[in-house]
């Protein structure tokens, strides 16, 4: 891997604009190229000369091109430069849920942060990928409460490379179990800092042991969270598309599950009526002048 100290200042046509960070199996950066930053991983050389690591490498940032979710950083680029892989994501907020758990939240914020990472995993396991990494610390949170996942599939590239591979259902159970794991951390946070429902820590631990069992997937994880929130909030949820107010931690759930639709437009009346069809006319006309020429030969 490039050392600390010859770390290039580009890599292809972006522009290191961070100290590096070497990790024992990649070194991350911030890198900008036209005005757009992002987060920049290079794997490190014993990790990429696998060819395991280069067709999964390969296979996954072309399904990843293709996914565009809330919650999932975009690639906005990849390749290989200097015989090292590399790849780019959309830059993610600094501040991780690692540091939010921490901090004084209403627990309908903290339960939405959860339904947003469940959603995204689930978008991942459509798309045939799994993030392999789901740890607190790399799930970044903005100032609005908004989630991203940072580098999924990341870890899943470096395992195959070391010949660790899973298969894909056992990818997606060890996925969930750390989701499952997210879900005690967010329970023990409702709990300790602050007054909450103790129905709703309990609901969330439930959950969490129903994802190890493995009678859970992501999106039951989604429609459970979704009606915690609903019966919590009974008929006074507001549904509002911005978090000034007091009822702002409900806007992801409320964007998903209750999109607006364009209302139906109603035809005017007379578009409907049944007309007679266009042989009954003549056919009565000529049944009348038969019957005249009847009574007419009595």
């Amino acid at each position: 891997m490039l050392s600390e100290g010859e770390f290039p200042t580009a890599i292809a046509d972006w522009q290191v604009t961070t100290s590096a960070e070497h990790g024992e199996h990649w070194t991350t950066c911030v890198v900008e190229r036209k005005g757009v930053s992002g987060d920049l991983t290079v794997f490190a050389r014993g990790v990429t000369d696998s060819e395991a690591f280069r067709a999964a490498f390969r296979r996954d940032v072309a399904l990843l091109s293709g996914i565009d979710h809330p919650h999932l950083p975009r690639l906005m680029d990849h390749g290989e430069f200097a015989g090292q892989f590399f790849c780019v994501f959309a830059q993610a907020p600094i501040t991780r849920l690692s540091a939010m758990l921490n901090e004084p939240h209403a627990f309908d914020e903290r339960v939405d942060v959860i339904w947003q990472i469940a959603s995204a995993i689930q978008q991942l396991h459509n798309a045939g990928l799994t993030h392999a990494r789901l740890a607190a610390e790399n799930i970044a949170v903005s100032d609005q409460l908004r989630t991203t996942l940072i580098a999924p599939c990341r870890s899943d590239w470096v395992a195959t490379g070391k010949s660790s591979e899973q298969t894909f259902p056992q990818r997606i159970k060890c996925d969930l179990n750390e989701l499952a794991d997210l879900l005690d951390l967010t329970a023990e946070a409702i709990v300790t800092p602050e007054p909450a429902p103790q129905e709703v820590s309990t609901a969330l631990s439930t959950m969490a042991t129903e994802l190890r069992q493995g009678r859970m997937i992501a999106r039951d994880v989604q429609g459970r969270l979704g009606d915690l929130l609903l019966k919590q909030s009974g008929d006074g949820m507001e549904m509002i598309d911005d978090r000034t107010g007091q009822y702002l931690s409900r806007r992801s759930i409320v964007d998903e599950l209750f999109e607006e639709t364009e209302p139906q437009s109603v035809q005017p009346a007379e578009e409907h009526q049944t007309s007679l069809p266009r042989w009954i006319i003549p056919l009565l006309v000529t049944i009348t002048l038969l019957l005249i020429a009847w009574f007419a030969t009595r």
